[in-house]
């Protein structure tokens, strides 16, 4: 336009022939030129420059979202939780027809299917099979996230698409296993945004599944010293039960011994009284029961004292001593007490002298 100007006033002061007038049009017309070329310029960097802050804007907005989704994964120690967080928030990444976790065995023999939403037994079947021809192990030696074709129902020229999206899930040089989608979304739809806030999920979630496995094994081994603590302030209990015992023991042991050499000794002097010699036969019977179950208030302060060392155990004996110290409570209650080994042996109690004798008699309780 101003060149089209510049031509019909130079035309219409040809007849002056004035080069200074010309020379004044050309300085203007040049000039008229920058000034549109730096409006041009100014507008591609206004341009220019809203897209850079749409870009931004949306890179943020990008990074807010990446960071409630990864806080939601992290936000618990709780491993089905974990995986339900991850679950949705890929939905809101891809939409997916089914989902699934699939964890290494500790041998790495195998994939062990953790989560799978909805729960599919196909689902599961047609993962094992891309395991079993290599493509997952390919996909995890790469280290990123891959979609391919599912070729099961995917044929060539088949107009109905169906994609397994694969992330790995890794720690370093630690590979848990595998995240896996399976979707109807065409390959070529997915943006390396979608596959960018994918691998931040899986990222996330391989920390979280750690982190969770290892809280468990921290709880378990706090269960076993808990476990350790109660066991080892019990043997303390009996032990001190087991001293005290001990201390019993030897103190009516000392008198009962007097009393039975003295009885004894009656017995030989008044042979020929019946009826106090009657007297102190009873007498003799139960101060022996007293002195056996004082010897076996011994055994049992032997056994639970915190020298005794660890040696094999005699359980028929240990029943017959229990027994002995039963005795009195069984005969209050009317109970006779049969004790069958695996040797075939039978014992019963002996009511009057609670003592255990094999042989004596067969009955029940």
């Amino acid at each position: 336009m101003y060149k089209k100007l510049n031509r019909l006033l130079q035309s219409s002061l040809k007849s002056d022939s004035s080069a200074s007038v010309v020379s004044a049009l050309d300085r203007l017309s040049a000039r008229v030129e920058a000034l549109e070329e730096e409006n041009r310029q100014l507008k591609e960097n206004l341009a220019q420059f809203q897209r850079t802050k749409l870009d931004l804007r949306t890179s943020i907005d990008e990074l807010i979202q990446v960071q409630k989704l990864s806080e939601t994964i992290t936000a618990t120690l709780n491993l089905d939780a974990i995986l339900a967080s991850l679950a949705e928030s890929s939905r809101q990444v891809v939409e997916y027809e089914v989902c699934g976790v699939f964890l290494f065995k500790p041998d790495n023999s195998d994939l062990e299917a953790l989560y799978v939403d909805p729960p599919s037994e196909e689902f599961k079947d047609r993962v094992h099979f891309q395991w079993e021809e290599g493509i997952l192990d390919w996909v995890i030696e790469q280290s990123r996230i891959s979609v391919f074709p599912d070729i099961q129902v995917s044929p060539v020229g088949c107009q109905k698409e169906r994609n397994f999206i694969v992330a790995p899930l890794s720690l370093k040089e630690k590979n848990l296993g595998v995240f896996v989608l399976y979707t109807d979304r065409p390959k070529d739809a997915f943006t390396n945004q979608d596959m960018t806030l994918l691998s931040i999920l899986t990222d996330q979630t391989a920390i979280a599944i750690e982190n969770s496995r290892l809280y468990e094994q921290l709880e378990q081994a706090n269960q076993r010293l808990k476990r350790s603590q109660s066991q080892l302030i019990q043997s303390e209990k009996m032990a001190a039960v087991g001293q005290l015992a001990n201390g019993m023991a030897h103190e009516i042991n000392n008198p009962l011994q007097i009393i039975l050499s003295k009885v004894q000794l009656l017995l030989i002097d008044f042979e020929k009284m019946p009826e106090l010699v009657e007297g102190l036969k009873l007498i003799e019977e139960n101060t022996v029961r007293i002195a056996r179950i004082t010897k076996a208030l011994l055994d049992f302060a032997d056994h639970n004292s915190a020298r005794s060392e660890k040696a094999p155990l005699d359980i028929n004996s240990l029943i017959q001593k229990v027994a002995s110290l039963v005795t009195y409570q069984l005969k209050c209650s009317g109970i006779k007490l049969i004790i069958e080994t695996e040797e075939g042996k039978t014992y019963h109690q002996d009511e009057s002298w609670g003592r255990i004798c094999p042989g004596r008699f067969h009955g029940h309780w």
